[in-house]
């Protein structure tokens, strides 16, 4: 099942002098990133960053929302990033769906 998965940092995350934030750029922001990447790279994911924020989203392939919710708990980043993980109806089925609600309209139009 395909998911779409909205990352966004926390704003007070990194915020602070130089010092304070080069740790977790060092230590979750950039591993997760080229993690995403990576996955990007190899057609595992697609997505991106919203340019100028700290916004991320990815479309996705699991087998669960267990599954979903495991990857996003295991990104390095995820203890300053809030994720909202959105389960996707395939367009073929929302097709369907919406040609029965369209055949029930004009049945009940006569």
């Amino acid at each position: 099942m395909l998911y779409l998965i909205r990352m966004r940092g926390v704003e007070t995350a990194i915020a602070g002098p130089p010092q304070a934030t080069i740790p977790a750029i060092e230590n979750m922001i950039l591993p997760t990133l080229k993690t995403l990447a990576g996955l990007e790279r190899d057609k595992k994911l697609t997505g991106g960053a919203v340019a100028g924020q700290r916004d991320t989203f990815v479309i996705m392939d699991f087998p669960s929302n267990d599954e979903a919710g495991k990857f996003v708990m295991g990104l390095p980043w995820w203890p300053i990033h809030n994720c909202e993980i959105t389960p996707l109806q395939p367009l073929q089925t929302h097709v369907a769906f919406s040609e029965q609600a369209l055949k029930q309209m004009k049945a009940a139009a006569k």
